[in-house]
C-alpha cells in the first residue's frame, strides 16, 4: 500500500513539475500573434464580451481545461505532426456534422490518449499492487503506451461512427425531402421556391444541407454550383444520384 502511495504521489509531482516548466515564460517561445499582439491590440473589430469563452469547454472541468491548455496545444500540435492529415479530418469533421476545426479534434485526441494513460496504469500497476501481485516495469509502460495510442486513435475511430451515423439519418430523410421537392415542383414553383417551402417544413441533417444550398443560392451562387456543393459535402451515392437528377 505504502508503494502505491508514493507512486501516485510521484506523479502528481511530476505532473506538477511539467505543468510549472511548460508554463515558465522564459522556457516557452512566444509565438509570433503573442509577440504582435501589443502592437496589434485595438485594431480588431469591437465584440460583446458576452461571447468570450463561447466555445464549448473539452471537458466537464473547465478549469482544469484552462491549467491544461499549453499542455494540450503542445500535445495537439505533437499529435498533428506523427499522424497528419489535417485537410483529412476537417473533411471528416464536416461529413460528421461536428465542428470543422482540426486543433479543437487533436486537442480531444490528446485528452483521449491522457484518459487511456491513466486507465492503462490503474489495470497494470494500481489493481495488481492493490491485490498483492506482483507488478512488471515492462507490463506497466507497455500498457501505458498502448493506452496513450489506444486513447488517441479510439477517438478517430469515434468521427467515424459518427459520420457514419450522420449518414444513415441522411438517408433517412431523402425520400421525405425528396418527394416534398417533387411536390413542389410539380405544383410550379422554381427551385429555389421548392427549396424554401422544403427546408421550412423539415428538420434534420439533410434539411440543414438544404438550408446551405439555398444560402448558397441567395448569395447570388448558380443552382447547379450550389448543389455540386452538396454532392461534396455529403459523399452518399444516394445523395449524389438525387443530385445529378435534379441538375437533368
Amino acid at each position: 500500500m505504502v508503494s502505491v502511495v508514493a507512486v501516485l504521489v510521484s506523479a502528481g509531482l511530476v505532473g506538477g513539475l511539467v505543468l510549472v516548466v511548460s508554463g515558465a515564460p522564459k522556457l516557452r517561445r512566444p509565438r509570433l500573434a503573442a509577440r504582435l499582439d501589443p502592437y496589434l491590440r485595438g485594431l480588431e473589430p469591437a465584440t460583446t464580451r458576452l461571447l468570450d469563452g463561447a466555445g464549448a469547454p473539452l471537458t466537464p472541468l473547465p478549469a482544469l481545461e484552462r491549467l491544461l491548455g499549453p499542455l494540450l496545444q503542445d500535445g495537439a500540435r505533437l499529435v498533428e505532426r506523427w499522424l497528419g492529415g489535417a485537410p483529412a479530418v476537417a473533411r471528416r469533421l464536416r461529413e460528421a456534422g461536428a465542428n470543422g476545426d482540426v486543433a479543437r479534434f487533436r486537442a480531444e485526441q490528446v485528452l483521449w490518449g491522457l484518459s487511456g494513460f491513466v486507465a492503462a496504469v490503474l489495470v497494470t500497476f494500481v489493481l495488481p499492487a492493490l491485490a498483492g501481485r506482483s507488478v512488471s516495469a515492462v507490463a506497466v509502460v507497455g500498457g501505458a503506451v498502448l493506452g496513450v495510442v489506444g486513447g488517441a486513435l479510439g477517438r478517430d475511430g469515434w468521427l467515424g461512427r459518427q459520420v457514419t451515423r450522420r449518414q444513415a439519418r441522411i438517408l433517412r430523410e431523402l425520400p421525405t425531402l425528396a418527394d416534398l421537392l417533387c411536390l413542389a415542383v410539380t405544383a410550379g414553383e422554381g427551385p429555389r421556391a421548392a427549396l424554401e417551402r422544403t427546408v421550412a417544413r423539415s428538420h434534420g441533417e439533410l434539411s440543414r444541407e438544404l438550408a446551405m444550398v439555398l444560402a448558397d443560392l441567395r448569395s447570388g451562387e448558380p443552382f447547379t454550383t450550389a448543389m455540386e456543393r452538396l454532392a461534396v459535402r455529403v459523399p452518399v451515392p444516394a445523395v449524389t444520384r438525387f443530385v445529378d437528377e435534379a441538375l437533368d
